[in-house]
């Protein structure tokens, strides 16, 4: 009996071993080497952080990080005290983030704060899990210049609205099935070179009404791709608006699930879907 109860012992300890996540500390760049590169320790206060559990802080001068490799985050975030106003990433690499050990896995928190990606960003959660991109300070803008693959839902959220709402960029691309939702105050803008060929997932319009609001635009050139034929818009909330600027850009299908929404379309639409 003994020898059972020492067994039972043992294999109680071992699988909380084996199912025990630590969570990192946060590791904040800070480029006293001087080089501007994420893969150099020199710039971080402790290891160069590449996993899905690194948890970054980004305090610095200001200006372009080059990511030379492949690199897995759990969160990014821009303070404000110490934070950068200008945060750009540049390179012939890319980051895929987690949100593993956070809710909000991409964090601004100064005022006028710009972060941009020039580089291709993959969000892909943990055990699927929903998780945001909290702009927190007024008149921050966020900015994807590369193909954005989403492979699980997220929502982008503000907490100030016009003048000193905040902007989040999409001028490449979308790919994946993973949904966008565009949560309270958000300011989502689509750019002339945008192409939502070959997004599968659906964009969400989230908010509410009032200041709550969701404002999206697309200003995707004339002929190009907003909306794929097939593709979804699901409003999920009251009060949005959307705004479609450029002519046969608008090829799939709008589900306003009885939820009033401002649809302003300023050039024709040939082969729009159901609305």
């Amino acid at each position: 009996m003994i020898k059972k109860i020492k067994l039972l012992r043992f294999s109680l300890i071992l699988g909380l071993l084996i199912n025990f996540s630590p969570v990192a500390s946060q590791n904040t760049f800070n480029n006293n080497g001087g080089d501007m590169e994420w893969s150099n320790a020199s710039n971080w206060t402790g290891a160069i952080p590449n996993g899905q559990q690194a948890r970054t802080k980004f305090s610095f001068a200001g200006g372009s990080i080059n990511v030379s490799a492949n690199i897995t985050v759990d969160q990014m975030q821009f303070p404000d005290g110490g934070g950068a106003v200008v945060n750009t990433f540049v390179g012939p690499g890319s980051i895929t983030m987690t949100g593993y050990n956070t809710s909000q896995p991409l964090q601004t928190n100064k005022i006028g704060q710009t972060v941009t990606f020039e580089i291709p960003f993959t969000f892909d959660s943990r055990n699927n899990a929903v998780e945001t991109f909290k702009l927190n300070k007024a008149s921050a803008v966020l900015t994807f210049n590369q193909l954005f693959t989403v492979n699980d839902e997220f929502v982008i959220s503000a907490n100030h609205i016009e003048p000193n709402a905040t902007q989040t960029n999409f001028n490449h691309s979308l790919a994946g099935a993973g949904h966008v939702k565009f949560g309270s105050k958000s300011r989502p803008i689509f750019g002339p070179v945008y192409n939502g060929s070959n997004y599968n997932g659906i964009l969400k319009i989230g908010g509410g009404t009032g200041a709550a609001a969701v404002k999206l635009v697309s200003n995707v050139a004339d002929n190009g791709t907003f909306l794929k034929a097939g593709g979804v818009i699901s409003v999920v909330n009251q009060g949005a608006t959307i705004t479609i600027n450029g002519a046969n850009t608008l090829k799939g299908g709008i589900q306003t699930g009885n939820n009033t929404v401002g649809l302003v379309i300023n050039k024709n639409q040939s082969a729009v879907g159901l609305i």
